[in-house]
C-alpha cells in the first residue's frame, strides 16, 4: 500500500499476493489494440479475473499522454497491469483506484 497526496493506493504486486491468499481460480489479459501512430500509441488490454463467487472484466489502456515512458512495449505492459488491477479491485469489492491508473504510473 502506498499514499500519494493523502489517498490510499495498493500496489498490484499487493493484488496478486491478495489474489493467491484469496484463493483466485485464474487471471488472464489480453491485448485488444496494439499501440501504432495510427491510433495514438493507445495500447487496449482486457482481463479476467476468475474468482468462486464470479468471473470478472477490466479494460485497461495506455498511451503516452498517461504514462511516464512512451516506449510501445512498456505501453503494453502497462495497460495489461492496469487490467488486471481493475479486474481484481472488482473481484475483491475494494472502493479505490488502483495505483497503476494514476499519470505517470512507472510498473517497477
Amino acid at each position: 500500500m502506498i499514499t500519494r497526496r493523502g489517498v490510499d493506493y495498493v500496489l498490484y504486486t499487493g493484488l496478486l499476493v491478495a489474489a493467491h491468499q484469496l484463493g483466485v481460480v485464474s487471471i488472464s489479459a489480453r491485448l485488444l489494440q496494439l499501440p501504432t501512430s495510427d491510433n495514438g500509441w493507445v495500447a487496449v488490454c482486457a482481463s479476467s479475473v476468475t474468482t468462486e463467487t464470479g468471473v470478472f472484466t477490466a479494460l485497461g489502456d495506455a498511451h503516452p499522454g498517461n504514462a511516464a515512458r512512451s516506449d510501445v512495449s512498456t505501453l503494453i505492459l502497462l495497460a495489461q497491469r492496469r487490467a488486471k488491477a481493475h479486474a481484481l479491485y472488482d473481484a475483491f469489492n475494494l472502493g479505490l483506484t488502483p495505483v497503476e491508473a494514476l499519470p505517470g504510473y512507472v510498473p517497477d
